[in-house]
């Protein structure tokens, strides 16, 4: 819910030519919930039988991340609004964004597709891994879940490591390499994973999509 408002405050507030640097730690900061929620998947696969995960290990994700939402409005809260935003003195109502969307409807389009490539991408890589591992590949529990904390950790270095390469080379070139990268390789890549699933060949996989 709050990824735009986050990628705009941290534009805002990069220092001239570094945006997407700093925008790329929206993404970054998301790979440490992914590593944390992976960490905790594998404490509790680890010391839990199947029929006490199902009976009530499950609910121990959903406590701890129930722990963080005070701490998350008091994050929110304090923030201080930027430069950026104080500086406008104009403040658009509901029909003037309406006409604002219309009237630009193509750009609204393709950032759309965009941010769909990049949702599905993203969640198809961290969050459906272990679902997918262990119900269509048959893997261990405790396999997918290592996958996913060894590529969120991956993410949390290389996501910084390309929003600074943007910096320099450009968005474009980076968005259109990495998006048609991505679909022509889907298919190929999950048939040859599907035909002799492994640990090491989901890893390999999940590893190369997220690069």
């Amino acid at each position: 819910m709050e990824l735009g408002g986050v990628s705009v405050y941290l534009s805002e507030i990069a220092t001239p030519g570094h945006k997407g640097f700093y925008v790329s730690w929206q993404s970054a900061s998301q790979q440490v919930a992914v590593m944390f929620a992976a960490s905790v998947g594998v404490i509790l696969n680890s010391v839990l039988s199947t029929e006490r995960m199902q009976r009530w290990g499950w609910r121990v994700p959903l406590l701890l991340g129930c722990f963080i939402v005070p701490f998350l409005f008091k994050l929110r809260k304090s923030l201080a609004e930027t430069d950026e935003f104080l500086a406008r003195k104009h403040r658009p109502d509901t029909s003037e964004i309406f006409r604002s969307l219309r009237n630009h409807w193509a750009i609204v389009l393709v950032g759309t597709f965009m941010v769909t490539m990049t949702t599905v991408s993203f969640y198809m890589i961290t969050a459906y891994t272990p679902t997918f591992g262990n119900s269509v590949l048959h893997l261990a529990s405790i396999d997918s879940l290592i996958v996913t904390l060894c590529v969120g950790a991956s993410n949390l270095f290389w996501l910084p490591v390309m929003g600074a390469l943007s910096d320099r080379i450009g968005r474009r070139p980076l968005l259109f390499a990495c998006t048609l990268l991505m679909l022509i390789t889907a298919y190929p890549v999950m048939l040859w994973l599907v035909k002799e699933p492994s640990f090491a060949r989901l890893l390999a996989i999940i590893y190369f999509w997220q690069l």
